[in-house]
C-alpha cells in the first residue's frame, strides 16, 4: 500500500503544519497564491464591463476603463509575487502584509475610478444601477477573502463603500425633489449591501468553524479547540465559532 505524505508525518508535525496554514502568515500566503492563480479569471469581469462601456458610451471610455483596471490589477499582482518570494527567503511578514494592503487599496481605487467613469460619462440616472451592481460584485470579491487578508479586504470595502455613498449623494443632488426612481435606487443599494454582507459573513464563519473543528479533531488535540466554548475562544480562528453547536 502506498503511503501518502500526510501518513508519514508525525502527529506533532501535522499539527505544526496545520497551525502554520491557519496563522496570519499562512493565510496571507494562501491569499497571495489564490490572487496570483486567478488573475486572468478576474479579468473576465474587467473586460465585460469595459466592453459594455465601449458599446454603450464610447470606445474611448471603454479603453480608459480597461487600462485603469489592468493598472490596478497588475500593481497588486506584482506586489503579491514580490511578497510571496520575499517571505520564502525569510522576509519580514508585517512589512509585506502592509504593502499588499496598500496595493489592494490601489487596485480598489482603480476599480472605483472605472465605476465613476461609467456613472458620470453615461449619466447617473442611466448607469446608476450598473454602477451599484459592479461595486457590489467588487465588494463581494473582497469580502470572500476577508479571513485571509483582513486589512486588504477592509481597505477595499471602505473604498467601495465611499464610492457607493458618493454616487448616491450626487444622484440625490441631481433631483430637485424626491422621486420614485431615487427611492428605488436607495432600496436597491440596501438589498445589495445586505446580500454582500450575508454572503461574506457566511463564508467567513464557515471557514473559521471548519478550522476549529479540525483543530479539535487533531491528534494530539489542540488545547485551544476542545469541546469547551471558553477554551475555543483562544483559537486564532475563533470568529464565527458562535455558530458551532458543541
Amino acid at each position: 500500500m502506498i503511503r501518502t505524505m500526510s501518513d508519514t508525518r508525525s502527529p506533532d508535525r501535522q499539527l505544526a503544519d496545520f497551525e502554520y496554514q491557519h496563522s496570519a502568515e499562512g493565510l496571507f500566503l494562501r491569499y497571495a497564491r489564490g490572487r496570483i492563480a486567478h488573475f486572468w479569471h478576474r479579468q473576465l469581469m474587467t473586460f465585460s464591463g469595459a466592453l459594455a462601456l465601449y458599446l454603450l458610451v464610447s470606445p474611448l471610455v471603454g479603453l480608459i476603463a480597461v487600462s485603469l483596471a489592468l493598472l490596478g490589477e497588475s500593481t497588486d499582482l506584482l506586489m503579491l509575487r514580490r511578497a510571496r518570494n520575499a517571505l520564502a527567503k525569510g522576509g519580514r511578514f508585517p512589512t509585506y502584509y502592509a504593502l499588499t494592503a496598500l496595493s489592494g487599496g490601489f487596485q480598489a481605487l482603480t476599480i472605483t475610478g472605472c465605476v465613476m467613469l461609467a456613472a458620470f460619462s453615461a449619466g447617473l440616472r442611466d448607469a446608476n444601477f450598473f454602477s451599484f451592481t459592479y461595486l457590489a460584485g467588487a465588494a463581494l470579491n473582497a469580502g470572500l477573502v476577508l479571513r485571509f487578508h483582513p486589512l486588504a479586504s477592509q481597505v477595499r470595502l471602505v473604498i467601495y463603500g465611499c464610492a457607493l455613498v458618493t454616487i448616491l449623494a450626487f444622484e440625490i443632488l441631481s433631483f430637485d425633489t424626491l422621486s420614485l426612481q431615487l427611492g428605488y435606487d436607495v432600496l436597491a443599494v440596501c438589498i445589495l449591501f445586505y446580500m454582500v454582507w450575508m454572503i461574506t459573513d457566511h463564508f467567513a464563519s464557515r471557514a473559521s468553524a471548519c478550522c476549529c473543528i479540525a483543530r479539535a479533531k487533531s491528534k494530539p488535540p489542540a488545547v485551544s479547540c476542545t469541546n469547551s466554548r471558553k477554551l475555543c475562544a483562544t483559537c486564532p480562528s475563533w470568529r464565527g465559532t458562535r455558530r458551532i453547536r458543541w
